[in-house]
């Protein structure tokens, strides 16, 4: 039997961790929508997109190769030490490219992506490329700390780089008037200072060494993870570049706080998974037959506790946001309970692909990302220009409900798993009319 107390406390503890980046937002969004325009916010946002698409970018990949060859050199030290120089040392390398290619191409680059002239890549591509070079670098120190155990400074990093960043940003708003652009050098100003500190800590006992033959392991493992984390991008986050073209930055300020306002399950979501992936493993391994059984009746409660706060967002919503929020972002409450019912398919999506993660039937998942992007673009293209924010609402369901059918087919065609979730099938579907009726009555 899987352990309930088990897994309700390491739920409690990932969704903590894993809750700091968003909680980020929640603390700072009151602030961003009272105080600052909707242009503002809405270029806030529009530089977390271009952050998180450089990430992956400037990463490329070694956070991921890092990932699965540190248990090959845990045990011996000074390998260890030598493969974590050298994947910093080529991080260098490859951001140094790279950022040559942006300040030469970058402000076109920014004319062509981006519709509005008030988003420019002075200064605000640079600050996401700086943002993304601390990320990078970042990752591995993160990845170094968990990897080895070492719980409490994974704790302390991973919490001071939400709490400095927050902070100045509060500062600069409250105290200082800043716009968009101050608030963003802020977050690139104190997430550097930390990160810098940090490196030097991670790096004190370790003599910078590079060794090629790390590259030759690493780089056939993190190429195919730079198009999967693309994929990714692609399919969450590269609606908000169309929404800026087809529509206006205010309207993509108002997306963006309804969308923060509905991605609480986002994390609710990674949390029960985190805590549920290592013992439903274990057991499907040992005595596959009674796990089947005890993953479907966990996928049960998951599925209760989805609803239970899906239900709560979607009733607590219009008292926030009437409440919190200026006039000019009221249109919202129309949106939430849409973009909810994507999150309920990011549940079935979450569910459906655990039997090809364990059965290591991977060979063809890029494929359902692939499959996401193209439905994400498309439904964006034919629905934003008619209907607006509704549309785009409307695409992000559209995207999860293909990517859930994918993975579905996908799961039918290369394994065998019975799921058995008529109960929680029925829950949701009451679920998604009650969300409808809330949407197009509000």
């Amino acid at each position: 039997m899987i352990n309930y107390k088990k897994l309700i406390g390491s739920t409690a503890v990932y969704g903590f961790l894993g809750f700091l980046p968003l909680m980020s937002r929640f603390i700072l969004f009151p602030i961003f929508v009272n105080i600052l325009t909707q242009t503002d916010y809405a270029i806030i946002g529009l530089t977390n997109t271009v952050f998180s698409f450089l990430t992956i970018l400037l990463a490329f990949g070694l956070d991921s190769a890092f990932t699965r060859y540190y248990f090959d050199f845990k045990f011996k030290e000074n390998v260890l030490k030598t493969f974590i120089t050298t994947i910093f040392i080529a991080f260098i390398a490859i951001q140094s490219l790279l950022f040559l290619v942006a300040f030469w191409q970058g402000d076109t680059l920014f004319e062509l992506i981006f519709k509005d002239e008030r988003y420019e890549f002075n200064p605000f591509g640079y600050i996401a490329i700086g943002l993304a070079i601390f990320s990078a670098f970042n990752s591995i120190i993160l990845v170094y700390f968990r990897n080895g155990e070492k719980l409490s400074r994974f704790a302390v990093f991973s919490v001071l780089l939400f709490l400095l960043p927050t902070l100045a940003e509060s500062y600069t708003i409250l105290v200082l008037d800043g716009d968009a652009e101050f608030v963003l050098k802020s977050r690139l100003i104190s997430t550097g200072v930390l990160s810098v500190v940090g490196w030097i800590y991670f790096l004190w006992d370790k003599p910078l060494r590079f060794d090629f033959r790390f590259l030759r392991i690493a780089f056939p493992y993190s190429f195919p993870m730079i198009i999967y984390s693309l994929l990714i991008f692609f399919y969450t986050g590269f609606d908000r570049v169309l929404i800026e073209n087809y529509l206006t930055l205010e309207e993509l300020a108002i997306f963006n706080m309804a969308f923060t306002i509905a991605s609480v399950m986002e994390i609710i979501l990674i949390a029960m998974d985190s805590a549920l992936v290592p013992q439903l493993y274990d057991q499907l391994k040992n005595d596959p037959q009674n796990a089947i059984v005890n993953a479907n009746r966990v996928f049960k409660v998951l599925g209760l506790v989805t609803i239970v706060s899906v239900l709560f967002i979607a009733l607590t919503a219009p008292y926030f946001v009437t409440n919190f929020t200026p006039e000019s972002y009221h249109s919202a409450l129309k949106i939430i309970p849409i973009l909810l019912v994507g999150f309920i398919f990011r549940f079935y999506y979450g569910v459906y692909n655990k039997p090809l993660f364990f059965y290591k039937k991977l060979k063809k998942a890029p494929l359902l990302n692939l499959i996401a992007a193209i439905a994400m673009i498309l439904s964006n293209v034919l629905l934003l220009p008619k209907y607006g924010l509704l549309g785009a609402a409307v695409a992000m369901v559209i995207t999860r409900i293909t990517l859930t059918i994918a993975t579905i087919l996908l799961v039918k065609n290369e394994v065998q798993f019975e799921f058995r979730l008529t109960k929680v099938h029925l829950g949701m579907a009451l679920l998604i009319a009650l969300l409808l009726s809330l949407a197009f009555n509000s």
